[in-house]
């Protein structure tokens, strides 16, 4: 089932995008309701003393996790990040009445909110989570020139960029451009990463990828393990020799 928002008893589920972020936290204090952002998994357990329903997220710095226990006589807005634990969790409730919230029923909480203008956003980026190619720069990108490089690259391809945790850092990439545990989960078709080592933490953002290619300078970077083809080659030497190509024919 895809989803926008999606109430199962008393858990409301919305994707964690950067629209029901801002929008989440209102309606979670005009409703009363218990805020779980960013949520990674969402599950129920028959403890023996009852069906438990749970909810993992992962710390700021994606070392360490979360474990929430849900509370039936409470209500709660849970925020997740990834649209296949969504699914999994509503479709476990095959015999529990699932509503579709409307947009309109969604809008309620803005009814007290005039537009007075809206403009186009000139550098609105497709959210990353829907990418069917991604070209992610990580620590080996020298510098921000060659993360610029690597933007150029992308547009050639009609991809999008990705981007491990120390681009961000840098301030090279956005955060929504950020891809792994405490980013976006992404599931492409195809995901190129140059100069990225492969941390457990960024491997779990691109596991579900259909294909993996990997350019590392290092021989021994964990992303090789993971990867459906690798090259050995300097990624900042591959970017530029493939924008020369395409640029002399």
């Amino acid at each position: 089932m895809d989803y926008q928002i999606v109430k199962i008893k008393n858990i409301t589920i919305m994707p964690s995008n950067i629209y029901f972020r801002e929008m989440g936290a209102v309606w979670a204090v005009r409703n009363n309701m218990a805020l779980i952002s960013d949520c990674t998994e969402l599950w129920s357990d028959d403890s023996g003393s009852g069906v438990k329903t749970f909810a993992r997220k992962p710390s700021v710095d994606g070392k360490n996790f979360t474990k929430y226990e849900l509370d039936e006589d409470k209500e709660y807005l849970i925020l997740m990040r990834s649209s296949d634990g969504a699914n999994e969790f509503i479709d476990s409730f095959k015999d529990i009445s699932v509503t579709l919230v409307s947009e309109a029923d969604a809008a309620v909480f803005d009814e007290d909110i005039e537009v007075i203008k809206i403009s186009e956003n000139k550098e609105f980026r497709k959210d990353i989570k829907d990418a069917e190619l991604i070209f992610s720069g990580g620590r080996g990108i020298m510098n921000e020139e060659s993360f610029e490089a690597l933007r150029e690259l992308a547009k050639r391809y009609d991809a999008s960029i990705g981007a491990s945790r120390p681009m961000v850092d840098q301030g090279w990439a956005a955060w929504e451009e950020q891809v792994g545990q405490t980013g976006s989960i992404v599931k492409p078709r195809v995901y190129v990463a140059f100069g990225i080592s492969g941390a457990v933490q960024h491997i779990t953002g691109i596991e579900k990828s259909q294909n993996i290619i990997a350019v590392n300078l290092n021989k021994t970077s964990p992303i090789f393990r993971y990867s459906n083809y690798g090259a050995y080659s300097d990624d900042n030497s591959i970017i530029r020799n493939m924008l020369n190509i395409i640029d002399n024919n």
